[in-house]
């Protein structure tokens, strides 16, 4: 299923894990429950990055202020 938020199209396989899949690139953004958190887990090329949050929304968020700053500087 995917379902738009804040202005993204997030792949969802589950209610607990939301897939961003980056245009142009083979990175992708994915941000999951971890039992007492929500992490943010980015795969830059191989360069993996992780990130924990106290909800969905705070993670999702992130994700979508940095598309809109990029989006701002081009």
């Amino acid at each position: 299923m995917i379902r738009q938020i804040q202005s993204l199209a997030w792949e969802v396989p589950s209610p607990s894990h939301f897939i961003l899949h980056l245009p142009d690139r083979a990175d992708s953004v994915e941000v999951f429950f971890a039992g007492d958190c929500w992490l943010l887990f980015l795969d830059h090329g191989g360069d993996i990055s992780t990130r924990a949050f106290p909800n969905r929304d705070e993670a999702m968020a992130l994700v979508a202020e940095a598309f809109y700053k990029q989006e701002v500087a081009q």
